[in-house]
């Protein structure tokens, strides 16, 4: 006996959702990525700087106390940076962002691994179904913790709808691109 439409279709519609999450996360993590090194990198690079221009200058030479200076002025932006970013725990969320993007992305792959297996009997689908909605509730419990926009989740769901080729309950049209449209479902974002 075929796998009803109708099952197929949620199976789908659970793909681009979880296809969307995972981009959306994916987004965070490269910008908590990026300001991360950032700051790893200032926050040694400018005491390295000091520490070279000593070296190669002498304490009392005139570019030594520009370098102070300047390092001084960037010491306290840097500190102040620092301790933001211990108190918005830039790294955990990133440990987060990446776990949660890569089992979104697993779970994206097997709804669509069951959704286009023809040989699948009704009953396997069904149980294989069960079993990831399950793990996707799971995960969107977990993910709801970290407040999705909705410019986040139109940017997502146009993600979904782009990879799996897939018609926008709003415009109607299969995205082609991430460029934003007018679409209040998949675009203005």
């Amino acid at each position: 006996m075929p796998i009803p439409t109708a099952k197929i279709a949620d199976c789908t519609k659970s793909a681009i959702f979880c296809f969307g999450t995972a981009y959306i996360f994916e987004q965070r993590a490269r910008s908590v990525r990026w300001r991360t090194n950032w700051l790893t990198f200032l926050g040694i690079a400018n005491p390295i700087a000091v520490g070279a221009t000593v070296g190669a200058f002498s304490a009392d030479s005139k570019i030594t106390v520009v370098m102070m200076t300047l390092s001084a002025g960037l010491s306290v932006p840097l500190a102040v940076l620092s301790v933001w970013s211990l108190v918005a725990k830039w790294s955990d969320n990133l440990s987060y962002f990446l776990e949660t993007k890569t089992d979104n992305y697993r779970l994206a792959s097997q709804y669509r691994q069951i959704s286009q297996n023809p040989s699948l009997a009704e009953a396997e689908f069904e149980k294989q179904y069960s079993i990831l909605e399950t793990q996707g509730q799971i995960r969107k419990a977990q993910d709801e913790r970290y407040d999705i926009s909705d410019k986040e989740k139109r940017k997502g769901m146009r993600a979904g709808l782009c990879e799996y080729q897939f018609p926008c309950a709003g415009c109607d049209t299969i995205p082609k691109s991430m460029e934003s449209t007018f679409c209040p479902v998949c675009g203005q974002f």
